[in-house]
């Protein structure tokens, strides 16, 4: 889903071993129902070496920073079928002052 105009918290995770593409996707799918206003706007898996560690990465776009406690803490103590490695919070280009 395009996003504009939001801010955004982006998840870059590893899937565990053994997961696969649809449990990941499973996960989301599921996320996404639960979420509230927040939106999925991306989840996408690298191909092969073309870029870095971690493999995976999904953007939200959030509605406001009310709604960010919730979206970075849903994967606290997660492992399966995705553990997180690193989060971080974007806006827009241009409008990255927060």
């Amino acid at each position: 889903v395009a996003g504009r105009g939001g801010l955004y918290s982006a998840e870059c995770f590893e899937a565990a071993e053994g997961a696969t593409k649809v449990e990941v996707a499973s996960l989301f799918e599921a996320r996404r129902g639960a979420t509230g206003a927040a939106t999925l706007n991306l989840v996408c898996e690298r191909i092969g070496g073309l870029g870095p560690d971690p493999r995976y990465l999904a953007f939200w776009q959030l509605g406001s920073f009310g709604e960010l406690d919730r979206i970075a803490r849903e994967l606290d103590g997660v492992t399966e079928p995705v553990r997180l490695v690193r989060a971080g919070l974007y806006r827009d280009l241009g409008a990255e002052t927060l």
